[in-house]
């Protein structure tokens, strides 16, 4: 919940600062504001936002129950980092679609125009977008990161240190097993 809230009073802070400076004047509601800074980025962050803050509260709540939840760790573990993985890369995604639409746009406006015409060509073409989405996406993953850290990182390690001294105290009690074995001269192994 903290998450969803970070990131919508992200949003507000973004749409009323670019209020404040002018570019979004013609804008009539954030949805318009959100299509031209996000475009169809938007949706995605939004739902990648939500599956990583699923998997968070999740992977906390498992790590919380007592028993041998070792593959569920580690695969909820591994589906937020696809998740944190996934908000950069649709942040880098959308840059390039955003430039390419940009680049497509200055392209076919007439050769005639000065530079401050190609400047605007290129900036309602996709730039804004581009750059928008890069940012978002890297606040995204880098903040879902931080989260995770924060909110399960110290668990996950003594799990994670939990389950390996008790292999190694299982490896321990095995060779025991065997010097005792090889001390009464009855070895069973290996028959």
């Amino acid at each position: 919940m903290r998450f969803a809230s970070a990131i919508l009073v992200g949003i507000a802070f973004s749409y009323f600062m670019g209020v404040a400076f002018d570019s979004a004047v013609d804008m009539r509601s954030v949805a318009g504001w959100l299509n031209v800074n996000l475009g169809i980025s938007a949706p995605l962050f939004a739902l990648l936002s939500a599956l990583g803050w699923t998997h968070l509260s999740s992977l906390k709540k498992t790590l919380r129950t007592e028993g041998d939840a070792l593959t569920q760790i580690a695969h909820l573990e591994q589906r937020l980092d696809l998740v944190i993985a996934l908000l950069f890369g649709v942040g880098v995604l959308y840059t390039a679609v955003g430039l390419r639409g940009a680049l497509i746009q200055a392209i076919d406006t007439p050769s005639e125009q000065s530079a401050s015409g190609m400047l605007a060509a290129l900036v309602n073409g996709g730039i804004l977008s581009a750059m928008t989405s890069t940012v978002v996406g890297g606040v995204l993953g880098y903040g879902l990161r931080i989260l995770k850290l924060l909110h399960v990182g110290h668990a996950l390690d003594v799990y994670y240190a939990t389950q390996e001294r008790q292999a190694i105290e299982r490896r321990e009690n095995l060779l025991r097993e065997i010097l005792a074995e090889l001390k009464q001269g009855n070895p069973n192994y290996g028959s």
